[in-house]
């Protein structure tokens, strides 16, 4: 899959209690998206984060992490999945509402 130029935006979070922590959030949006992307996965073996207590993971879905400070706590964003309903029209008959995920069966 691929994401349209300008699709992925990453901006540092700050935390208002401070702290040495650096969180970063990486944000998929608009149209050429296509709906809810996969979640992103840290290879083990790609993990290149050095430091002390230094690691690397993923949020997804409304999770939350609590940050070193003891005082917040970051939360991820709901991904935009894909969901609703439509019709089809040809030539003056309509269908009722078709679930967005409909099997060959049910069309």
């Amino acid at each position: 899959d691929t994401v349209q130029q300008d699709g992925v935006v990453v901006s540092a979070v700050n935390l208002a209690h401070g702290g040495h922590e650096k969180i970063f959030s990486i944000e998929f949006q608009g149209s050429g998206v296509g709906g809810n992307i996969e979640t992103l996965v840290v290879v083990p073996e790609h993990l290149l984060v050095l430091g002390s207590s230094a690691d690397a993971f993923v949020l997804s879905d409304g999770e939350s992490y609590a940050a070193r400070n003891g005082v917040e706590s970051v939360t991820s964003l709901v991904g935009n999945e894909l969901s609703g309903q439509f019709r089809l029209r040809l030539r003056g008959h309509t269908t009722g509402r078709i679930p967005f995920n409909s099997s060959v069966d049910e069309m």
